[in-house]
């Protein structure tokens, strides 16, 4: 049986398609974000298994960056579960 978290990460990749998200392309919301700030809570919020270290070494403090921040948490989610599976 799944753990909660990724029971609850599958909801979250499947309620887009249930809302036709990757039906038709949207124009992405573009936001300003301080990149090593954004990149770090997110990193904070990964569940990283037993075994596994996760190395964060912020480099762009000064770094603002124009992303759609949805979008590009996805794409890194993403990443990193694809890493995770391939070690284990």
């Amino acid at each position: 049986m799944r753990p909660p978290t990724q029971a609850a990460r599958a909801i979250g990749r499947i309620q887009p398609l249930s809302a036709g998200t990757f039906a038709r392309a949207h124009s992405p919301t573009l936001q300003p974000l301080i990149f090593d700030n954004w990149l770090v809570e997110l990193l904070e919020e990964l569940d990283v298994p037993e075994g596994i270290e996760l190395h964060r070494e912020p480099a762009a403090s000064a770094v603002t960056v124009f992303i759609d921040p949805h979008r590009f948490r996805r794409a890194v989610i993403n990443v990193y579960e694809n890493a995770m599976q391939a070690t284990s």
